[in-house]
């Protein structure tokens, strides 16, 4: 058994390392920073707690509290005889014991108000999660972009290198020849020059949006991460501007940060009864059952057992209690004035959260369809640029332009590539933030 234990283990093993190399995609990086988040942990425990106060407030409605007691007490000197009831100088060990409990039948509704905010709080730590969980998530979309970006560039420069040293090894060879002047090598030299030094910046870029990539991930620096840069670059164009205000009124309503902003109002507004409740008598039920025993030094009467005196001793209670609140330094008024003030307030940041998410919800479809626009130009920019820079290759390769006129191509060139794959992640990015107030969290859409 062990044996074949020692087998399955070392199959595993070249498993888990293949998956561990595997490439890892956009979705793929969102799942390991939640995973790996402190934030999100922290919101998490944070969550795990009102689950907690949760089931306090539940039990503060429907359970008694339930206590025991016991004492014990050594006295020695004036006392009463418990055979005569008289007076006398006695040494007497004495030990009682009590067990009891109390139940608010009416406390201004606290109890169950507390209940209900408690209920409250925990919905609201769930959409405080899955806040958080989209903020991780449009973050780590925006760093992943980010690097594809740079990494595109790189390649695109790469490219460039190559043809620049195909052209100098071929000029350098014409040179030899006779067929080329020295001129035209040193103008390919430079050409090569300037290339990799645009080479050495984007690869900078690249490595610096890797790193904060990785910091966002919660990626440990020592360990290789390798990025899926096999992506869809094609460009989805959309009209939006026929479904923003459809759209702005679903997430004014289904927004977890307008459900939270909701439930901060009506936990307001249960405080607010509360405390105008608090004004009312409080009505409380008690019961119980007390014991003693007692035990006499230095007197030769016969002294009952212990069992016996628990059971003669033995007594039990219930009462109700009325709490009448008449003065209290307007504790009571001054709890009511705050809790009506933090009412309005949570009001007033409601209405304030519904028009943030409105405007946002605008804001996000004008931007995609600015985005998507300059899309359009960039990628029929990037197209001509690209026709133009191939011709203009061909020629300077030829000796037909000066190097001047081909460095300007390469540079348009380049510049265009940029804007162009700037554009395209921009505009995936804000078609995501669309999708996101649609409904549709971002880790879903991957």
């Amino acid at each position: 058994m062990k044996k074949l234990q020692i087998i399955l283990t070392l199959l595993c093993v070249p498993v888990f390392g293949l998956y561990a190399q595997k490439p890892m995609t956009l979705k793929d990086c969102m799942e390991f920073a939640l995973n790996n988040s402190a934030q999100i942990l922290t919101t998490k425990e944070f969550t795990y707690q009102k689950q907690i106060n949760r089931r306090d407030a539940v039990l503060g409605v429907f359970t008694p509290q339930i206590n025991a007691y016991a004492g014990l007490a050594l006295t020695n000197g004036r006392t009463t005889d418990p055979e005569t009831n008289m007076y006398t100088d006695l040494k007497m060990f004495q030990d009682e014991y009590q067990i009891y409990a109390s139940m608010p039948l009416f406390n201004g509704f606290e109890a169950v108000n507390n209940m209900k905010i408690s209920k409250i709080a925990l919905e609201s730590g769930k959409k405080s999660e899955e806040v958080k969980t989209d903020e991780i998530c449009l973050l780590i979309m925006q760093h992943f972009y980010n690097f594809l970006y740079f990494s595109k560039m790189t390649k695109v420069v790469e490219n460039e290198k190559q043809a620049a040293q195909t052209a100098l090894q071929k000029a350098e060879k014409e040179f030899s020849l006779g067929n080329k002047s020295r001129v035209e090598v040193l103008e390919k030299q430079s050409f090569l020059a300037e290339t990799e030094y645009k080479l050495a910046d984007f690869e900078a870029q690249r490595n610096t949006a890797f790193s904060a990539l990785k910091k966002v991930m919660m990626f440990p620096f020592d360990e290789v991460l390798e990025i899926d840069t096999a992506v869809n670059f094609s460009p989805v164009l959309t009209d939006f501007s026929s479904d923003a205000q459809n759209v702005a009124t679903s997430a004014k309503e289904n927004n977890a940060q307008i459900l939270i902003s909701e439930n901060t109002l009506k936990t307001k507004e249960l405080q607010f009864k509360t405390a105008k409740w608090q004004f009312f008598p409080k009505i409380d039920l008690n019961a119980g059952w007390y014991s003693s025993h007692s035990k006499i030094s230095g007197v030769n009467y016969q002294v009952p057992s212990f069992g016996e005196q628990i059971k003669n001793n033995g007594k039990t209670y219930i009462s109700i209690s009325l709490n009448i609140p008449i003065f209290n330094r307007l504790q009571k008024f001054s709890e009511f004035s705050r809790r009506k003030s933090d009412l309005k307030i949570a009001n007033y940041e409601f209405q304030e959260k519904q028009a943030e998410i409105e405007n946002a919800v605008l804001e996000a479809f004008d931007e995609a369809l600015s985005a998507q626009k300059k899309l359009t130009a960039a990628q029929k920019a990037a197209d001509y640029q690209k026709e133009y820079y191939d011709i203009a290759a061909k020629k300077f390769q030829e000796g037909l332009i000066p190097y001047l006129e081909f460095n300007t191509a390469a540079n348009k060139y380049l510049e265009a590539q940029a804007l162009y794959f700037n554009a395209l992640f921009v505009s995936k990015i804000k078609n995501a933030v669309i999708e996101y107030y649609k409904g549709v969290s971002y880790i879903e859409q991957n």
